[in-house]
């Protein structure tokens, strides 16, 4: 990749973001920090982008998607206390949600991977002023060693690469992003080997009784995995060479955009009044097995009504329509 490619905005101003949360983002609430020009106007596709699908509501092909939305900075700039000499890669928006942190955080991966010895700097959205383990985690699997910081503070920067992200929520995943990402090599798949992905820990977004369906599937040699009891290393693992995975809709199935060529079967149950668009973007563009079930779904009561879709908890008045499918 040539440095004549390269988008470099002059003097760009971060403006870090304050007094929001992922959850925020996605209702729609401004974004209070950004990207701006030196004379403090946001710059073009500087803010956090989302295009979603329309249509009725569980249907897998929603038709044309036609709703999309962009945060730009909804405040202004002041005099930045910090100027930042030299060439600086602006790597995204830091989520401390993984799945968010998978599809928004990494989406600049297909250029930070080509300069590496070029600064990195971040935008955080819910813990601003740091990067935790999890970040250090996926940093280091994806092969991102460059030096890196997350905006505290507005500062001006003297030049500063800005890539367009190649991972836009339910709307966009190049091929240049998927080769970037998709860094865990094929693997034989075991005969036999079938993996349940359990949200059973989970606060909310859950099905409160997916033990007795986890039980079930016990009794018919499932393996029931809590992914977030474990690395992400371990997780990889753990599904890399199963024939099958399943599991309640969620961003537990976000882990298998790092993986080349996975041909095991994956099954996904819906959750909620919408589908995660996301997760046929990353099955289509990554060519993955990957059916998406909704005869369960008029089987559930909603015990949670109110709350946003994706953190409402339900029940299932019937197990069997999921456990027939993985029998």
């Amino acid at each position: 990749m040539e440095d004549q490619n390269l988008r470099i905005v002059k003097d760009a101003i971060l403006l870090p973001v304050e007094d929001t949360g992922e959850g925020d983002l996605i209702s729609g609430t401004a974004l209070t920090g950004g990207i701006l020009s030196s004379t403090g106007v946001p710059i073009e596709g500087g803010g956090l982008e989302r295009e979603y699908p329309v249509g009725k509501p569980g249907q897998v092909n929603y038709g044309r998607m036609t709703i999309k939305k962009q945060w730009i900075p909804s405040r202004k700039p002041e005099k930045s206390t910090r100027v930042v000499k030299g060439k600086y890669i602006f790597a995204g928006y830091l989520f401390t949600h993984y799945g968010h942190c998978l599809l928004d955080s990494l989406s600049r991966l297909w250029l930070i991977k080509h300069y590496k010895e070029l600064p990195l700097l971040w935008l955080g959205v819910e813990e601003r002023d740091s990067i935790n383990e999890m970040h250090y985690e996926l940093f280091d699997l994806v092969g991102i060693h460059n030096e890196m910081e997350t905006v505290k503070e507005q500062i001006q920067v003297e030049e500063l690469v800005f890539p367009d992200p190649d991972y836009v929520i339910a709307n966009k995943f190049t091929k240049e992003q998927a080769q970037a990402i998709a860094i865990y090599p094929e693997r034989v798949l075991k005969r036999g080997k079938k993996v349940w992905l359990s949200r059973r820990n989970l606060a909310s977004g859950r099905i409160i009784n997916e033990e007795e369906v986890e039980d079930a599937l016990q009794k018919r040699g499932w393996i029931i995995f809590v992914p977030e009891k474990h690395r992400i290393k371990e997780q990889l693992e753990m599904l890399c060479d199963a024939e099958r995975i399943a599991g309640i809709d969620g961003s537990a199935f976000h882990t298998l955009i790092f993986f080349q060529n996975y041909r095991g079967r994956i099954d996904v149950f819906r959750r909620c009044d919408r589908f995660s668009y996301n997760l046929f973007l990353i099955a289509s563009t990554l060519k993955q097995n990957l059916f998406f079930h909704s005869d369960h779904y008029a089987d559930m009561e909603n015990l949670t009504p109110g709350l946003d879709a994706w953190k409402s908890n339900s029940k299932l008045n019937s197990i069997d329509k999921i456990v027939r499918v993985l029998d």
